[in-house]
């Protein structure tokens, strides 16, 4: 366990419950040495990171476009009081994980809508006054603001992005000692806000409930409100802390990336921690207008590409298809005209105007004797058989040959 307070661990999650001293862990972060995150239990100034908190929900991520949508929000500041860390933090790890409380200039205002009361919170010294009486938390530095109050039901649970913090520069961090005092009036308030809850479970008819058309009024905190709680007993601390290092948390995905600093000076007066909720409710909007107008814009290029290829198709079958203007070229080959050429079958009229035809009466055939004997006649009486130029059938004009023994 010692060992491994040399990580981010020795930022201050398990020194802090060993003395009051906070420099007891002096040998594991030197005073030049940074850490990834702020110290357990310090008060630091944060503020959303919009870009990092929506590219966590984003694939693909923010184009240039919409990265100019979101710096166009208005970035808001607020104080913080790191109460928790949730899962096991190292030196390369690109964000922390925790759980803070806000720090506020005065009381905070009542709100029955979240069974908050203005008493719900404890003074931060030299600040003293308080409706109960409550005893300020004293820190090791006092605030450069004056009023100031630790809310103790209104938290926030969200992811520091990994930066160079010193030691040297915390500005107010908050003992042992003051840190359980903290977690019994926390423990006061819970039981306090469970009591207004079922006291106004009881007023509100529940005949309201189903003909409201407006959303009934939240009673219970939410998980983003609700503070965590843990006994008075240091060893149960001990073990609560070291429960929660070693719990995967599966929300972590979806919550907002804020950026830390110890620089106090950034803010002259601090702001009211509702309006934080309110730059989440913006983001939040803000990230619906980003997937609607991906949305339209995959739309818009689907029927671009589908106008595109019905062109294309279009093109290509009035490319193949035949010009009424200019016929097919017919070719020798044209196998088509060869088959499709309709066979003509003569007639008796026809075959007999075929038959009277000079051109189709038959050359007499001379015998192969004859060229024998008679090769010169032969030759000259072959060349004589010319049928003449009319005729029937069996007739012929030329000289017969006579036969020679």
């Amino acid at each position: 366990m010692v060992a491994s307070s040399r990580s981010s661990l020795g930022s201050g999650s398990l020194v802090d419950l060993s003395s009051d001293n906070l420099d007891v862990d002096s040998d594991n972060h030197g005073p030049e040495e940074p850490m990834s995150s702020p110290a357990l239990k310090s008060i630091f100034v944060f503020w959303i990171n919009p870009t990092a908190t929506l590219n966590a929900h984003l694939r693909p991520e923010l184009t240039d476009a919409e990265i100019a949508m979101v710096e166009s929000l208005p970035v808001n500041r607020y104080v913080g009081f790191l109460n928790r860390i949730d899962g096991i933090p190292f030196d390369d790890d690109p964000f922390l994980a925790c759980r803070l409380y806000f720090v506020t200039q005065g009381l905070q205002p009542t709100d029955h809508n979240r069974l908050l009361d203005s008493t719900m919170g404890v003074p931060i010294w030299p600040t003293t006054d308080h409706p109960l009486g409550r005893e300020p938390l004293r820190l090791t530095n006092p605030l450069p603001w004056s009023d100031c109050y630790l809310h103790t039901t209104v938290s926030v649970h969200l992811r520091i992005l990994a930066a160079e913090f010193f030691k040297s520069n915390i500005p107010a961090r908050m003992p042992l000692s003051e840190s359980l005092r903290l977690m019994s009036i926390q423990a006061e308030d819970l039981e306090r806000q469970k009591t207004l809850s079922e006291s106004r479970a009881v007023q509100v008819p529940k005949v309201a409930e189903q003909h409201n058309d407006q959303p009934v009024l939240q009673t219970i905190p939410t998980h983003e409100e609700q503070p965590r709680y843990e006994s008075d007993d240091p060893q149960d601390d001990i073990g609560d802390i070291l429960l929660a290092m070693m719990t995967t948390n599966t929300r972590d995905s979806k919550l907002p990336m804020v950026d830390a600093s110890y620089d106090l000076s950034l803010l002259t007066e601090v702001p009211d921690p509702r309006g934080f909720f309110e730059d989440q409710k913006a983001l939040k909007l803000l990230h619906a207008d980003i997937l609607r107008r991906r949305e339209a814009l995959e739309a818009e290029e689907d029927a671009q590409w589908a106008q595109e290829k019905k062109a294309e198709a279009e093109r290509q079958d009035a490319a193949s298809a035949p010009s009424p203007s200019h016929p097919p070229r017919k070719t020798r080959y044209n196998l088509r005209d060869i088959f499709s050429k309709p066979r003509i079958i003569p007639d008796s009229a026809m075959t007999e105007s075929l038959r009277d035809s000079p051109a189709t009466v038959p050359r007499r055939r001379l015998k192969f004797w004859q060229f024998i004997s008679h090769t010169r006649e032969g030759k000259a009486s072959y060349d004589s058989m010319t049928p003449s130029s009319s005729g029937k059938r069996g007739q012929s004009s030329a000289p017969v040959l006579s036969r020679s023994i």
